[in-house]
């Protein structure tokens, strides 16, 4: 296949990427009030939220899964940056979705912050590896944000989401040294305490596109 038909591919999956994105981000601006957030981060849906609602909303992040899918699928000579510089498919998404996500991640850090703190005043190994599974649920979190802010994401909140990303992705293979006097241990809950704060610029951050 020719560069400029692999690039025109290319195009038209960003552009069903960004569709996907919007529909389930207006989508979910109107079912979240549906949900509630309890314990570790799980969801529990409230009365008044149909069976037909639940299954678009599931047919719409299956629609999500399928476009990125797609995506990632195409020759990755196109998917320089100088393509999402030059596209011309408007992928951002709408005032009312970026409000709802700033909500639900300001949710999603007031639940980490609490988890984290519990297992952080821990002193066993149980402590330590929940705290390992802390750091890997936020890190599918996290990525989930990410994604649904698409590829035209304002370059400061890139910057944190990407610097996050790799942060908690090594700290979740972090190991403890036994003999050490306590060094590691000491390193690992104060690394994710580092992580949580870059975190809190998110929402700010997400504040300020609002007003532009």
């Amino acid at each position: 296949m020719g560069i400029d038909n692999i690039e025109k591919e290319y195009k038209q999956a960003l552009k069903e990427c960004s569709e996907a994105i919007s529909k389930l981000a207006e989508l979910w601006s109107t079912v979240a009030p549906c949900f509630d957030t309890i314990g570790k981060s799980t969801l529990v849906k409230k009365k008044g939220l149909g069976d037909e609602t639940l299954k678009e909303l599931e047919a719409t992040i299956d629609n999500v899964k399928k476009a990125f899918n797609k995506l990632s699928g195409i020759d990755p000579f196109v998917t320089s940056k100088s393509i999402f510089d030059t596209s011309k498919v408007n992928i951002d998404i709408t005032e009312s979705a970026l409000k709802s996500l700033r909500s639900r991640f300001e949710s999603f850090l007031r639940h980490l912050d609490v988890d984290w703190s519990v297992e952080r005043g821990g002193s066993t190994f149980t402590s330590f590896n929940n705290g390992i599974s802390i750091i890997n649920k936020a890190m599918a979190r996290v990525n989930q944000f990410r994604v649904e802010l698409g590829p035209n994401i304002d370059p400061r909140l890139d910057h944190i989401f990407t610097e996050a990303s790799k942060r908690l992705k090594e700290l979740s293979y972090f190991k403890i040294d036994l003999y050490d006097g306590g060094k590691t241990w000491s390193t690992f809950w104060e690394e994710g305490d580092k992580i949580i704060e870059m975190l809190r610029q998110v929402p700010r951050e997400l504040s300020k596109d609002k007003k532009k």
